[in-house]
């Protein structure tokens, strides 16, 4: 997978992917078994082109290696964190833990430990081998269709990759 360039549809579409969670890529093409999370979570996987992703962003509370990720809700502490974190949308993980998601900080990402064993958050490279096997409509092939979690106008999403990003 390739370096991420500045370009406004790839930059949309990590922003996109970004905000409402964080999805990884597999280490290892030739891994067995659905890939589950230190909290027990399984996740399906989606092929695209010769990239493997998890279908679902994350939503588990500890790294890989069974530490906790401090719950976050304050959003003023939440821009002062110099430490991993993580919150909900709205605060609210009974009602959109399994929608969206965990929301993680740079911290708690910059710990490599945060997807699944075997699994990692895709690296700049893999966004841009990403771009490439998608051409220019990267955006539309990865939404979600219609306006149920979208806000504005979602027209253009064709999610032909089943991979159904959120905003």
């Amino acid at each position: 997978m390739k370096t991420f360039q500045k370009s406004g549809l790839i930059q949309f579409t990590l922003t996109a992917l970004l905000i409402s969670g964080i999805s990884c890529t597999d280490d290892d093409d030739d891994m067995n078994g659905a890939p589950t999370d230190a909290d027990g979570n399984v996740y399906t996987t989606i092929t695209i082109g010769d990239q493997e992703w998890l279908g679902k962003n994350l939503k588990t509370t500890s790294l890989n290696d069974g530490t906790p990720v401090p719950e976050v809700t304050d959003i003023v502490e939440w821009s002062d964190l110099e430490t991993s974190g993580l919150s909900w949308y709205e605060n609210d993980e009974t009602r959109y833990k399994d929608v969206y998601g965990a929301l993680y900080n740079w911290y708690t990402v910059d710990t490599r430990k945060l997807c699944p064993a075997g699994w990692h958050v895709p690296t700049a490279d893999e966004w841009e081998t990403l771009h490439d096997y998608l051409g220019d409509s990267v955006a539309s092939k990865l939404k979600e269709v219609g306006n149920t979690h979208w806000s504005m106008q979602n027209n253009d999403a064709i999610n032909s990759t089943g991979f159904t990003a959120l905003p």
